[in-house]
């Protein structure tokens, strides 16, 4: 019998939002049970529906979790002075994130709750911080906040597709070697196509 347990809503939270994470990581979406949670978490499932919510509830948790991840992973990369330079960079740091913890960026790309049901606005906030990040971060190379929006949500798309073809292992049909120097031509031809040289 799951005893019960003593743990603060907080922090039966946390522990919850770490074996759906560990549960993800080993073996996707599909291996997410309020059963294994609850047990992991020594609690009844009950008390996860009390405390948390559904299973989307606790996914939307998760995703919360690696969004902030990935923003700050973004943030730690646009650290020189040169916009140009924080621009690759963050390229890079987004591709890199999104190799390393592949079943948790699947997740957050494909999730989607049941239809009638809306996404918190707590969470739209934080699903919004990467590219706010990324756009913050790249605004001194163009000349208007138009342009550099423009300009992120290509380069965001373009990432995207080099993410879900790797973790897929179907890049290695169009490439050779690693995603690096395809992410750099990747960047470069969308500065060029921004009127900004690569090279400044």
């Amino acid at each position: 019998m799951t005893r019960k347990t003593e743990l603060s809503h907080e922090d039966l939270t946390a522990r919850a939002i770490d074996e759906a994470e560990r549960l993800v990581r080993l073996g996707g979406r599909q291996a997410l049970s309020m059963r294994l949670i609850a047990k992991a978490a020594s609690c009844a499932s009950g008390t996860l529906y009390n405390v948390i919510g559904d299973l989307d509830d606790i996914i939307l948790h998760l995703n919360a979790r690696t969004t902030i991840k990935l923003a700050e992973h973004l943030e730690m990369a646009a650290a020189s002075s040169n916009p140009v330079e924080r621009i690759v960079a963050m390229a890079h740091a987004y591709v890199e994130i999104g190799e390393a913890n592949a079943q948790l960026w699947s997740l957050l790309f494909e999730f989607r709750l049941p239809e009638g049901r809306e996404l918190p606005e707590r969470y739209r906030k934080i699903l919004a911080r990467p590219i706010e990040t990324v756009h913050a971060a790249s605004r001194d190379a163009f000349r208007s906040d138009t342009e550099c929006a423009d300009f992120v949500a290509r380069i965001w798309v373009a990432l995207h597709g080099v993410v879900a073809l790797s973790i897929t292992d179907k890049l290695s049909v169009l490439i050779d070697g690693t995603s690096d120097r395809f992410v750099d031509d990747l960047v470069a031809m969308h500065l060029r196509a921004a009127d900004i040289d690569p090279g400044r």
